[in-house]
């Protein structure tokens, strides 16, 4: 984060100005109050004269000395006003940007008081103090006069010449100051007592003599009445100052000063101070020496109080480095840290590991709990991470649902530290309601220097290994190896060319019959995707799907397949064919998605098509543990007119009354089952008791994967309706069902709305 009160050196070029005053650009750092309108400063578009390189410090003392009053940059040659504060237009009337280029005479009451300005400020700036301090009488843009005071400071070039001086005017009618217009006054004394009253911090002039001996010849400041210090203190024994100043900043500044008696150097540095009986606050020291006649050297200067800045800088420095949910290290907070440890490391050839936790089951928890109560257990899971962890070790949080943990393995052994991290989960959270939640966790592991040389492969490799643990049902961890990477990189790659396949439009609908047992005539369809690359490859959904489900491009894909099949419909329909029921599969993803039903009504209703000839096929699984919410959905579809079937039904573990209470209007024996009834009595019984379920329930019953006649007898004896599979027709493209659809028993055309 860059420091507010760290000035370069180098000029302000012409894209540093700007002549609107709208867009005047600021110009100083914390003491100019950045965020008041009046301390910006306005100067002449192409200012890039060698002449004007401006001190920035100068600008800045000036523009914070100033408080809420005018600040001028004025050409010493010509007297010309080279930038100004938008505080111009409250004092004189002016906008800045109208001042630009004009000579101060147009502020003065006459020539006379214009001129004698002039020449009063030349001598006294020119004797050598470089600051001149007086009362004069101005005027304001619509002619009235007012009694001023002015503090000039000169600016020098890089040869040590003046070429500028920077002007701070003050209308002491705003104050009730009865000042002696037309006398000057030594600005060493009276200027800084002046711009003392306002200065939140304090204003100085030290003196070293030849001998050594330090004191104070002013002192005067905000700081000593917001803390109740009492200046005498620090004019009666100077180090009584540094006593104050916490190390090592203290030695510092000692050092500082030594360097600035010696070469003259200005003195510009933060240091921590503790007020007496009150708390700790961080002040700005800015001064600049000179050498006295008798030798000595004195600074002037002043001391900011910049703890407020300072606390803003800390919260966003927290904010910019912590996740704002569970107060721990994110992401990057993490990399830095590992990129510090691993140097070192390093050095001393030693390991440590980096571990990706993905907590299990939040999407349900939210769900089921809602967002906060998800949040406090990330935070309670991070509280006991932190509580397991060596003093060298460091928990944050990635992304979503991952936490990272930085684990030291030199004084204890690998597996130690995955127990502990696994013993986290062993007991419920208890949250702020005293709620009690579990979860679990699967872990990623990534060793130094094994697994990765920099922070960013060490991440990538305890993700990859994290993903692993994920995709195998019994592992609760597991270890980065290459062949892991090179697994993800096939996969990120197979991930994208299936991004690219749907956005592209490669995934489409091919159409298997499901035949009536009775007679063989067709009594609906089954609209299974296939991937047709480019070059006629033909892909069998068993090779991306799987990969669509993990990925969470299942919801793209399914999308895609109902609005192809929706539009296949319809241009049968309107070709006068006869059209049965065509189920559509819906994945567990979809099916809880809450743009389900929309996507629905948009994709099927709102293309004009009756929603009794677009079913809905759904497995167990999709239904989840939550009946409830899937009986909501479901029977408000079924009110439009939609017809749901179950896929693979026996094949999970289903409750059979849930079954009972869901709008089901079709049951599917899994393919499983068909295979294996002429064979085991068993199958064959649980088949048969599907079947006379079924019927009591009064639905339909379809069997899969029927590949013999043989098979079709049975299912025909036992009662099934209808069935599907290689005995008919394997799943095809649109085209080759024309001729199906043309001699369709026992359903009616369905016109298009």
């Amino acid at each position: 984060m860059v420091d507010p009160l760290k000035f370069s050196r180098t000029a302000p070029t012409s894209a540093d100005y700007s002549a609107g005053e709208g867009n005047a650009e600021y110009i100083g750092g914390r003491g100019a109050c950045v965020t008041e309108r009046q301390h910006k400063i306005t100067a002449p578009v192409g200012t890039n004269d060698h002449r004007y390189q401006i001190s920035s410090e100068g600008l800045l003392q000036a523009v914070f000395l100033a408080g809420d009053n005018p600040v001028l940059l004025v050409e010493i040659r010509t007297r010309k006003i080279l930038a100004c504060n938008a505080a111009i237009e409250r004092v004189f009337g002016y906008r800045p940007s109208e001042l630009i280029g004009c000579e101060t005479e147009v502020l003065h009451v006459d020539k006379q008081s214009y001129q004698a300005f002039g020449e009063e400020s030349d001598r006294v700036l020119y004797q050598g103090s470089g600051s001149y301090h007086s009362h004069y009488w101005m005027r304001r843009r619509d002619g009235a006069r007012f009694p001023s005071e002015h503090l000039v400071q000169l600016i020098y070039d890089d040869d040590g010449e003046p070429y500028a001086s920077i002007s701070i005017v003050r209308d002491v009618t705003e104050t009730g100051d009865a000042p002696d217009i037309g006398k000057a006054h030594d600005a060493q004394e009276t200027g800084f007592r002046a711009l003392a009253k306002s200065l939140p911090g304090f204003v100085y002039q030290r003196v070293r003599t030849p001998d050594g001996t330090d004191r104070y010849t002013f002192l005067a400041g905000g700081l000593f009445q917001r803390y109740g210090l009492d200046p005498d203190v620090l004019r009666a024994d100077p180090s009584a100052f540094f006593r104050g100043v916490l190390e090592p900043e203290r030695h510092e500044l000692e050092d500082e000063i030594g360097r600035s008696h010696c070469l003259l150097t200005p003195i510009d540095m933060e240091v921590r101070f503790r007020v007496p009986d009150g708390p700790v606050i961080w002040l700005k020291l800015m001064s600049q020496p000179r050498r006295l006649d008798d030798g000595s050297v004195a600074w002037d200067g002043f001391a900011l109080d910049i703890s407020q800045e300072k606390d803003s800088e800390q919260r966003l420095h927290h904010l910019a480095t912590h996740d704002q949910i569970t107060g721990l290290p994110n992401r990057y907070q993490v990399m830095a840290y590992l990129e510090q440890i691993i140097a070192g490391v390093r050095r001393r050839k030693g390991r440590f590991a980096v571990a990706y936790l993905d907590v299990r089951g939040m999407t349900q928890i939210n769900e089921a709990y809602g967002f906060a109560r998800g949040d406090q257990l990330l935070r309670c899971i991070g509280e006991r991470l932190n509580g397991c962890v060596g003093p060298r070790d460091l928990v944050g949080r990635s992304h979503s649902d991952g936490l990272l943990v930085v684990l030291s393995i030199d004084d204890i052994s690998l597996a130690d530290a995955l127990r502990r991290l696994q013993s986290v989960f062993d007991q419920p959270f208890r949250l702020a309601d005293d709620a009690m939640i579990s979860s679990s966790v699967k872990i990623g592991i990534a060793l130094y220097p094994e697994d990765g040389s920099t922070a960013e492969d060490l991440l990538q490799a305890a993700h990859t290994a994290r993903d692993h643990a994920r995709r195998t049902p019994d592992c609760e961890y597991a270890f980065y190896a290459r062949e892991l990477g090179a697994q993800m990189r096939v996969r990120v790659h197979e991930e994208q060319a299936l991004r690219d396949a749907i956005e592209a439009g490669e995934l489409v609908p091919y159409f298997q019959p499901q035949r009536s047992l009775a007679d063989r005539s067709l009594v609906g369809l089954e609209a299974l995707v296939r991937w047709e690359k480019p070059d006629g490859q033909l892909v069998a959904p068993d090779a991306f799907i799987p990969l669509a489900e993990e990925t969470g491009l299942i919801l793209a894909l399914d999308l895609l397949v109902l609005r192809k099949v929706a539009a296949q419909i319809k241009a049968w329909l309107a070709d006068g064919l006869s059209v049965p029921v065509v189920s559509v599969n819906c994945s567990a993803h979809q099916f809880r998605s809450s743009a389900f039903e929309e996507a629905y009504r948009r994709e099927v209703i709102s293309a004009g098509l009756d929603p009794g000839i677009v079913g809905i096929e759904i497995t167990e699984t999709s239904l989840g543990s939550d009946f409830a919410a899937a009986n909501r959905i479901m029977n408000s579809l079924v009110e439009l007119g939609v017809r749901f079937s179950i896929d693979d039904f026996g094949t999970g573990f289903s409750s059979l009354g849930s079954l009972a209470q869901l709008p089901f209007h079709t049951l599917k024996i899994d393919r499983s089952f068909v295979s294996a009834i002429g064979t085991d009595g068993r199958q064959r019984a649980i088949t048969e008791s599907l079947i006379r379920m079924s019927d009591a329930l009064g639905l339909f019953v379809i069997a899969e994967g029927v590949e013999t006649s043989a098979q079709e007898t049975r299912l025909r004896r036992l009662g099934c309706d209808a069935a599907q599979g290689f005995l008919y027709s394997p799943a095809v493209p649109a085209a080759d069902v024309r001729g199906w659809l043309r001699t369709v028993a026992g359903f009616q055309d369905v016109a298009v709305e």
